[in-house]
């Protein structure tokens, strides 16, 4: 409500937050009237740091011609070499101002095959199994790529391949970066001082807070999308808890109301 409706004055000074302060425990940056132990639970967990590569850190953090190139398509970039692809219904409605990234509905991660299909590869399928063909595929991506000597030590091309399969547990935290290729998390899983597992919720509350060298507050549009998707994610970590935990919630939480309802609707 405009300050002349409800007759206030007008400040003569601007409004000024207090300086922000940091965490005791995780140095993350407070902002002022924030939870204080929203980052880390004053001290409950802990998580390992990522180490990225200084040509990545580069791209993210330089004023360079292709680093501002990078920044700006960093959601195609990443999306070239992730191991699956995130779907859905993408809100293209608001095109003025700063970008936002928005999805309705029902949001999917897509694993093609192992094995394209008459079609150029794509995703896991760049990664799987044929180390030089897959070798090839990726450089086709990229025409301009120079082409280095097959084997700088011996100078002759190898005579076999190495045949490897990046296969990411079911259960670990890499799940979550399948999409992400270029936020590949720490094999560190972290720890947790008090409980022996840690939410979903209280893992990327630590990941998303400020601190120094946190690359991903740098990813601009594929932060945006990151941010998305483990929303997602940590909503759907809730619903399964209560889909797994049904009987014994609803018998200890919601039993009485509905006995009382029961009792309304008799009388």
């Amino acid at each position: 409500m405009p300050l002349a409706a409800i007759n206030q004055p007008f400040p003569n000074e601007p409004l000024l937050l207090p300086l922000p302060h940091y965490c005791p425990n995780c140095n993350a940056k407070k902002i002022a009237y924030e939870s204080l132990h929203f980052c880390c639970g004053n001290g409950e967990v802990e998580l390992a740091s990522n180490d990225y590569p200084d040509e990545l850190v580069r791209l993210f953090t330089s004023q360079d011609e292709d680093a501002l190139h990078f920044r700006k398509y960093a959601r195609l970039y990443n999306n070239m070499f992730a191991f699956s692809s995130l779907g859905g219904a993408v809100d293209a409605k608001t095109h003025k101002g700063i970008y936002v990234f928005k999805l309705h509905g029902k949001i999917y991660h897509y694993i093609p095959d192992l094995l394209p299909s008459n079609e150029s590869p794509k995703n896991l399928q760049l990664y799987f199994y044929d180390g030089q063909h897959e070798i090839s595929n990726r450089l086709r991506l990229f025409p301009r790529v120079k082409r280095r000597l097959p084997d700088q030590r011996v100078y002759n091309a190898p005579t076999s391949d190495e045949v490897a399969v990046i296969w990411p547990k079911a259960t670990s935290s890499s799940e979550s970066s399948s999409p992400h290729i270029l936020f590949l998390e720490s094999a560190t899983e972290g720890r947790a001082n008090v409980d022996k597992h840690i939410s979903a919720r209280q893992y990327y509350a630590y990941k998303l807070q400020s601190r120094l060298n946190n690359l991903l507050l740098k990813a601009g549009r594929c932060f945006q999308q990151y941010i998305v998707d483990m929303y997602v994610k940590v909503e759907n970590t809730r619903l399964n808890f209560f889909r797994k935990n049904h009987d014994i919630i609803r018998a200890d939480l919601y039993q009485g109301i509905l006995d009382t309802g029961k009792r309304a609707l008799l009388t």
